[in-house]
């Protein structure tokens, strides 16, 4: 099949391409959840939360990280009719157990409609970022950008038209899908055929394959969101729903910090991808500091703007009632420090593509988040979850360092043998 020929942008042109369209993305997911604090009720704004935080470890179970082992592909083992053809079929797979969830969850009709309908748009979400995963391989993040643009401009003008007007949770849910439904549609598939003329759905070997390297991945981010999600359930079950928005708004805001994070990691990857696998580890560690450097960097502003204007923020984004939290918040600013260095230390191990170790690492921060999680929440609510979320980003930095470290100095020794080994080869044929 022919190709189109594709340019690639400079890293400084798809950083700038990638931090506008993150921030707009990050910034109208956040406004969603500020427009339900305003024009809704605190009940609303949790079981919207509950819906995410539900079928959150599923999608990701069954997305299997696909976009970033397309994009991080540099050896092209594997076709795009392999990865596209995989979505469709795990996408089934993610609807079959979110409704068997639902059988078996015991929630009410509205919460059960909620997670069905939250669910549905995660799947369609899964078809833009494989798309994205094309997009980012050839270093062309300008059309990931407008993708994410217009899809978070959309959803959220639909849901606060859906709030403001009908005063519906369910109609906003289903204006989220329906606006990346049409984004996917009109903007990112047309965007990908322009390059490939053939986007057939074939299932061969190259299929079962890609599900096995694929699979220790999608168990990797569906345990990284039950770290996530794992002190909401904690707070839902022992605290309530009401607990539950004034916990999810206030991390919310440390995740939206995750806007210049993701600009720098998904740029970087391909290119750290390309330097570890040719052995370029000058070029490799320099990459590293740096995003580790802005990720340091990051963490600490948001937590010293936390310390100082804490209250004041909190009031002019949600309400007073939220700004009772600012000892919450600070706390969860405070873990952004570590969050945002192990958000890095995530994207570099996986463009040195070490996807085997990565299950064993999320099984370690689950039973940290669990066993912090039960001995601190259920006695100090929304201020035990924010503590449990510092253990488990100082857990996760810890282990993703030392694997790291031991990686990329084995990798280097591994470099110099075969060096070493070239010349004496060829000091042998020129003696």
């Amino acid at each position: 099949m022919k190709l189109r020929s594709i340019q690639a942008l400079s890293l400084r042109r798809n950083f700038s391409h990638m931090l506008i369209g993150n921030a707009t993305y990050s910034l109208s997911q956040w406004g969603i959840l500020i427009s339900l604090a305003k024009l809704s009720s605190t009940e609303a704004v949790g079981v919207y939360t509950l819906g995410i935080a539900v079928t959150a470890p599923i999608i990701l179970l069954t997305d299997l990280q696909l976009r970033t082992i397309l994009a991080t592909d540099a050896k092209k083992d594997y076709s795009f009719e392999n990865y596209l053809s995989l979505r469709v079929f795990m996408s089934m797979i993610a609807f079959l157990i979110i409704i068997f969830l639902l059988l078996m969850g015991g929630y009410d009709s509205h919460v059960s409609l909620i997670i069905l309908l939250m669910g549905m748009t995660k799947i369609i979400e899964t078809y833009c970022e494989i798309h994205y995963g094309f997009f980012q391989k050839h270093e062309r993040m300008d059309l990931i950008s407008r993708s994410l643009i217009i899809r978070g401009l959309l959803s959220f003008l639909s849901v606060s038209f859906c709030i403001w007007v009908l005063d519906s949770l369910v109609s906003a849910v289903i204006g989220i899908g329906l606006s990346w439904l049409f984004v996917y549609l009109i903007v990112d598939r047309p965007s990908l055929v322009a390059f490939r003329q053939n986007t057939k759905i074939r299932y061969d070997k190259g299929l079962k394959k890609l599900l096995i390297t694929a699979f220790p991945l999608g168990i990797v981010m569906m345990l990284s969101s039950l770290t996530t999600n794992i002190p909401r359930y904690f707070i839902e079950h022992y605290a309530g729903l009401e607990q539950l928005a004034y916990f999810s708004a206030l991390i919310y805001i440390l995740f939206a910090g995750n806007i210049v994070i993701n600009a720098f990691g998904q740029s970087a990857s391909p290119r750290l991808a390309s330097f570890y696998i040719n052995g370029d580890f000058k070029k490799f560690l320099r990459l590293v500091f740096m995003l580790l450097s802005i990720g340091l960097f990051c963490g600490v502003i948001g937590y010293v703007i936390a310390s100082i204007w804490g209250k004041q923020l909190l009031t002019i984004i949600y309400s007073s009632e939220y700004a009772a939290y600012q000892s919450v918040f600070t706390l969860l600013m405070f873990a952004s420090i570590l969050l945002y260095t192990s958000s890095f230390l995530g994207y570099i191990l996986t463009s040195m593509r070490k996807f085997k170790i990565q299950p064993f690492l999320s099984l370690f921060w689950i039973v940290i988040t669990i066993a912090v999680s039960a001995l601190l929440i259920p006695k100090f609510g929304i201020n035990g979850a924010a503590y449990v979320t510092i253990a488990t980003a100082a857990a996760q930095c810890l282990s993703l360092a030392t694997v790291i470290i031991y990686e990329v100095s084995k990798a280097q020794k591994a470099t110099s043998i075969r060096y070493l080994q070239k010349r004496n080869i060829g000091g042998d044929v020129s003696g």
